[in-house]
């Protein structure tokens, strides 16, 4: 395994550009990239960019809904798992800051090969963690967070 990191609260979904280029959405999205830029700095070990073929898990974890149709459900205004995936891959193909280097070598399929399973971190110390596979869950207590795993790709 490359590296796990775990950033707070929700991952604003990968968007499509066109229109939307300059929206409160898309500015949204460019700050949620820097957020995950900024958790995956401390986490994935330099040289940068990893050259080998990588596959990335995210698991998404969202508080249930608390009233309405759904209550106890996933919220709808959440985006899927995909959405969360595309920003977390887009990124990681971007550098942290102006001068350093991109985390991933570009999108090029012969780098990124797809979702993993996640290595979800203890709790506390004396914990042990575990393993999900990639998709969106209801909160276990810990609050709403998106969980990555970055693994090299046999």
């Amino acid at each position: 395994m490359i590296a796990t990191f775990t950033i707070p609260g929700r991952v604003v979904p990968k968007i499509r550009w066109g229109r939307e280029r300059w929206t409160t959405r898309t500015t949204r999205y460019k700050a949620s990239c820097d957020r995950i830029r900024d958790f995956a700095a401390d986490a994935i070990p330099s040289p940068w960019p990893i050259r080998q073929p990588v596959r990335i898990g995210v698991a998404v974890f969202l508080s249930p809904v608390k009233s309405g149709a759904n209550k106890g459900g996933l919220p709808g205004n959440a985006g899927d798992w995909e959405g969360s995936f595309g920003a977390v891959a887009d990124a990681l193909q971007k550098p942290a800051a102006k001068g350093l280097r991109p985390f991933l070598a570009g999108d090029d399929p012969r780098y990124l090969r797809g979702p993993c399973d996640v290595a979800i971190p203890p709790e506390h110390d004396g914990a042990t963690g575990y393993m999900l596979p990639s998709g969106v869950y209801l909160d276990d207590g810990r609050g709403e967070r998106v969980v990555v795993t970055i693994r090299g790709a046999a």
